[in-house]
């Protein structure tokens, strides 16, 4: 009991900072700089994921995973990244239940008799007193197409129709109006399909869209919801632009208003985030506590770490050290920072313009069939920098310094350099040549070559697999899983893994042809 002590003294105090301060402190950020005086435009996106998702992690691994290195485990294994992970989990998931706590919970219901009495910017919830009339003969319209899922498997329709608040029933075309009404559909089909089975489901589902909105009582409406800065309201902008070009202009000044439809009542729309919050935080905090438990206080490591360089006993440190090329492990650190640069710079991108997923990833140089048939030979190769999500950079990412620091030290830094080139372009042609309209972004056909060379290239050599059975078999594994996640998960591509994968292969054998005639010439010297 004296142990847990000392152990739940020296921990958990710095969890629960870590904890109450992201999601408190990141609860009165948003509501100073956005609600309440509105100083930062910030996509709402990055407020309710990206922060939440990668801020936890970020101080966990500043501030408590070099305290957890005062426990011992079972095996003397180093289990602290399980602690730090359930952890992220818990925050993460808390954060993001506050954020939308926050702004379900903000702002009062103004009621108001005509669409120009909006005349603040801080009115975030309206309702009308009085009957209100939309213009439908000026039916804006716009349209998102993206790719989602791990393996670019699904195919989203995301449709977005405006019509203009007016006076009267005299639609006046050649004014534009300061307040829009603004309805999105969402459509997702298999990404496999054919470009004109895409393409009738597109006129279908347009149509349905339309006599939805042919068919709905506007004042009924319960109340609207103002859009702030998101991807719904750039797509609104967007339909609001097809019918007057000009509208979204270069300094983003005197914008249109959005108003979002609700049908649920005003009172109801924070549902049970607030009890949800409460469970989230204590089982959180409950969960650390038990898992202090598990392990056993060491204070001879406990002393050391206290006198010896904090630095090293930081995980974070160590992960920013293997993005800055050195050793063994230097071109896997340049292809990791060219990664994670460009996918900042594309989100940087889709959150200040007004561009589709889909659009964006095809200017910043994904593959597609169209595409490449048509001269731009360069995708197959810049395809492979850039990636869907962060959830896919991250794994994609993870996977290539998996692999990547031990078969750079392997070919040295030319060959890996050339055999990973290869690998990608070859994987970007098997995705093309299978699929006829897909967008196809990612490394990990190239990484999937690199498994391919670390399997096969001492088997080329010496007809066995080599004496590191082990590090094999972990390869091995984990291509394993994402071929077998594949053919499980409908519709999941796996025509640039397995090209990659044989295009691996291939290379180990051309290699070990090289190595064979460099050794005989070396003897005839």
């Amino acid at each position: 009991m004296k142990d847990y002590l000392v152990k739940f003294k020296y921990i958990f105090p710095v969890y629960v900072l870590i904890n109450l301060g992201t999601v408190i402190g990141l609860f009165i950020l948003r509501y100073l700089f956005t609600i309440k005086f509105q100083i930062l435009a910030i996509d709402e996106k990055i407020w309710e994921l990206w922060i939440p998702m990668i801020l936890p992690g970020i101080l966990l691994l500043i501030f408590m995973q070099p305290r957890l290195k005062v426990l011992t485990f079972k095996n003397n294994d180093d289990k602290s990244f399980f602690f730090v992970f359930v952890g992220w989990v818990f925050i993460m998931a808390t954060t993001m239940n506050s954020q939308q706590y926050l702004i379900n919970s903000t702002g009062s219901l103004v009621v108001i008799n005509d669409y120009q009495d909006i005349k603040s910017d801080t009115i975030r919830y309206i309702s009308f007193q009085k009957p209100f009339v939309l213009d439908d003969n000026q039916l804006g319209f716009s349209a998102d197409l993206r790719v989602s899922g791990k393996h670019n498997n699904e195919f989203n329709y995301d449709f977005f129709f405006v019509m203009p608040f007016i006076q009267s029933n005299v639609s006046k075309e050649d004014e534009v109006s300061t307040v829009w009404y603004c309805k999105s559909f969402h459509k997702q089909i298999s990404n496999r399909e054919s470009e004109d089975f895409k393409r009738d489901i597109f006129n279908k589902f347009y149509m349905e869209c339309v006599n939805s909105l042919n068919a709905t009582n506007f004042n009924t409406i319960e109340y609207f919801e103002r859009l702030g800065t998101s991807g719904t309201y750039k797509n609104g902008l967007k339909a609001v632009n097809s019918i007057f070009p000009g509208t979204i202009n270069k300094d983003k000044k005197d914008l249109p208003i959005l108003l979002s439809p609700v049908s649920s009542k005003f009172d109801e729309r924070a549902g049970n985030l607030l009890p949800w919050f409460f469970v989230l935080i204590g089982s959180g905090l409950l969960a650390m506590a038990l898992l202090l438990m598990w392990p056993t206080y060491n204070k001879k490591k406990h002393d050391t770490i206290l006198k010896g360089n904090r630095k090293n006993n930081n995980n974070l440190y160590g992960f920013i050290q293997i993005l800055i090329p050195k050793r063994n492990y230097f071109i896997v650190s340049i292809l990791l920072d060219s990664m994670i640069v460009l996918y900042f710079l594309q989100l940087i991108q889709l959150n200040s313009g007004f561009m589709s997923h889909s659009e964006l990833l095809l200017q910043w140089g994904a593959v597609r069939k169209d595409e490449v048939f048509d001269g731009a030979y360069w995708r197959l190769f810049t395809c492979m920098f850039s990636h869907g999500g962060f959830l896919h950079l991250l794994y994609n990412g993870i996977a290539l310094l998996f692999v990547g620091i031990h078969v750079e030290p392997l070919l040295g830094r030319v060959k890996f350099s050339i055999y990973f080139i290869l690998s990608g372009i070859a994987a970007s042609l098997a995705s093309i040549i299978w699929y006829d309209n897909v967008i196809s972004v990612g490394a990990s056909g190239a990484i999937f070559g690199l498994f391919g060379l670390a399997i096969f290239i001492d088997y080329f050599k010496t007809k066995s697999f080599g004496s590191n059975k082990y590090l094999i078999t972990l390869f091995a594994i984990f291509a394993g899983i994402n071929f077998i996640y594949g053919l499980m998960v409908p519709n999941t591509d796996n025509a640039g893994h397995f090209g990659g994968f044989i295009a691996g292969i291939v290379l180990a054998y051309l290699n070990s042809i090289i190595d064979s005639e460099d050794e005989f010439a070396t003897k005839r010297r």
